[in-house]
């Protein structure tokens, strides 16, 4: 996705940042890793009467390589030739972590702590990276910040480069350098243990691994949800052969409505069926727009569960908006 003017499009764009309109309740069952726990339902419950619940299975963690890992500098090196020639690679080190997917499916959600710890081994500081890559995120490369099967990441609480990505942006090391300042991370020197820590994983399975202090479990599977049910309420406008004009008008309208959404339940979820419209969007923007947007719709419309129908999320957007979104074709088959 393109740059955006400040204001709204920055504010739609932190959809990670935390929630307070949503409380969450967990049922937790021992999973036997490392005392760890997984939930088997995530809640979701905002008075009066609004509940949602997301079934979770237990998956496996990534490989986490640390700056004590006597292999992470030549693995730094594998991976992202020339990174540790940076001027500031020693300063920024305490703060790299490599992820890595020995799994058979790709991860398409994950979250680190740093911890910050004083002499008595108490955190007095946390950082954190998370990253989430929807359905359509993944469609667009340097969008797409998952970690398939036999991939590497390099973390810091600045940055999140695969080597796609790192090729694209490491062509003028001094830049970079400048770009990604380790002024920008507290002085290690200050703290007598900086501990990082694999906080949570979601898998393209939907397995999900760690304790979620986070919170991305939640976030995933609510953004997941929001491109499944804005490509469901597309193909369903299609059924009526929109216009490209009618289409992009229904588009804006989604993308708008989180203007006006600043707080109530489920302001997540508006915010990321804004951000859902305004990918497919720039899509019908684009040379042969209206191709391609049908082609996307229809091609997601196929490998997105649940199939047919709305998320619960999504009955509940259609509903709180009522606004013949939809076409009116949706309206006979009872989805407003």
């Amino acid at each position: 996705m393109g740059k955006r003017t400040p204001g709204f499009w920055r504010s739609l764009q932190g959809r990670l940042q935390p929630s307070l309109l949503l409380l969450l309740a967990c049922a937790v069952a021992p999973c036997g890793i490392a005392g760890q726990t997984v939930p088997t339902k995530l809640q979701a419950t905002h008075k009066p009467k609004l509940t949602f619940r997301f079934r979770l299975r237990k998956g496996p963690p990534l490989t986490f390589i640390t700056p004590a890992d006597p292999r992470f500098d030549g693995d730094v090196d594998a991976y992202f030739p020339g990174f540790t020639g940076l001027p500031t690679y020693e300063e920024l080190r305490p703060f790299l972590i490599i992820l890595r997917n020995d799994n058979s499916v790709t991860a398409r959600a994950y979250a680190v702590r740093w911890e910050l710890e004083d002499n008595n081994g108490v955190a007095e500081q946390y950082l954190t990276a998370r990253s989430i890559t929807t359905p359509l995120e993944n469609s667009v490369p340097l969008e797409d910040t998952s970690i398939k099967a036999g991939e590497a990441r390099l973390l810091s609480p600045l940055f999140n480069w695969g080597t796609l990505r790192f090729d694209a942006n490491f062509q003028h090391p001094d830049t970079f350098a400048k770009l990604y300042s380790p002024e920008d991370l507290p002085p290690p020197t200050s703290y007598a243990a900086i501990v990082p820590q694999l906080d949570s994983v979601v898998y393209a399975n939907g397995e999900v691994w760690g304790a979620d202090k986070t919170g991305i479990w939640r976030y995933y599977f609510f953004a997941r949800a929001a491109d499944h049910d804005e490509v469901f309420a597309d193909a369903t406008l299609l059924a009526s052969s929109p216009t490209s004009e009618q289409v992009m008008a229904t588009l804006r309208r989604r993308i708008l409505r989180a203007r006006g959404w600043q707080g109530g339940p489920l302001v997540e979820y508006v915010r990321d069926r804004a951000l859902a419209a305004m990918r497919l969007q720039e899509i019908l923007k684009g040379p042969h727009g209206y191709a391609r947007f049908q082609n996307t719709v229809e091609q997601f419309s196929e490998v997105m569960p649940p199939f047919g129908r709305l998320t619960s999320l999504g009955e509940w957007y259609a509903k709180r908006f009522a606004d013949h979104d939809l076409g009116p074709r949706a309206k006979q088959r009872g989805v407003e």
